[in-house]
């Protein structure tokens, strides 16, 4: 389920779940994000299939680790600030 999907639901179904509050608000708190489903969603939308062949490829460091989730969570913490 899409993040706009999943919006359009709790609004639907558990308005008051939903408070729009400025930026400002959270200073000087900590504040906690679960990643655990973006890193997986980042890790699944980096992958793809290659234009020249059927093979899939993916965001990897010269290990061949995976990568796609540690670019994902750095562009996403550039959007946070």
């Amino acid at each position: 389920m899409g993040i706009h999907k999943l919006m359009d639901l709790i609004r639907e179904k558990a308005p008051d779940a939903l408070k729009k509050r400025d930026i400002k608000y959270f200073a000087n708190m900590i504040v906690a994000l679960d990643a655990s489903m973006s890193m997986y969603q980042f890790l699944v939308s980096t992958q793809g299939v290659s234009s020249d062949s059927n093979f899939i490829t993916e965001l990897t460091d010269k290990d061949g680790n995976k990568t796609g989730h540690l670019l994902g969570l750095f562009n996403r913490t550039i959007l946070l600030l």
